[in-house]
C-alpha cells in the first residue's frame, strides 16, 4: 500500500495507528526514495486487509482519502475498488450520488453541520476525545 500525507511531518506512529483501524500492518511504513535517494513524500506499508462479511467482496477496504487531525492524505494499492462517490457504494459517481453521508458520524441522512452525535477521534475512532487531546 502506498500512503501520502500532505504534511511530511506527520508522526509515523500516528499514521500506523490510523492504518491499524482498517488493516493489519505487517511491516512498518518506510519512505519511498527516488533514484537519487530523495524521499518523494510517500510511504510504503505492507498490510493485510481485514475481512468484512458485510462488504460485497468480503474485504474491508480502507478509505482512499483520510484525515489525521488536521492533516489529510490518500492511499492506494493494487486492485483497490474505485469508489468515487459520497456513500462508498459501487455503481455510480459522486455527481450522481444523492445520499447525504455525515462526515462526523458516518451515517446516512444528514450532513456534519446537522449532526447531533459526538465526533469520534479521527486517529483511533474512539469517542470522548479528539486527535491530540
Amino acid at each position: 500500500m502506498t500512503v501520502h500525507v500532505y504534511n511530511p511531518h506527520v508522526n509515523i506512529q500516528d499514521l500506523t495507528t490510523f492504518l491499524r483501524r482498517h488493516c493489519t500492518v505487517a511491516r512498518e511504513p518506510f519512505r519511498n526514495l527516488d533514484s537519487d535517494g530523495i524521499w518523494d513524500g510517500k510511504w510504503t506499508v505492507m498490510v493485510k486487509l481485514k475481512e468484512d462479511t458485510a462488504a460485497p467482496n468480503g474485504i474491508h477496504h480502507p478509505p482512499s482519502s483520510f484525515s489525521i487531525g488536521c492533516d489529510s492524505g490518500y492511499l492506494y494499492y493494487p486492485r483497490q475498488p474505485k469508489l468515487r462517490n459520497k456513500c462508498n457504494k459501487p455503481g455510480h459517481t459522486a455527481k450522481d450520488c444523492t445520499v447525504q453521508v455525515c462526515k462526523n458520524c458516518k451515517r446516512e441522512g444528514h450532513t456534519a453541520r446537522a449532526c447531533k452525535e459526538e465526533a469520534p477521534c479521527n486517529l483511533c475512532g474512539a469517542l470522548g476525545h479528539r486527535f491530540k487531546d
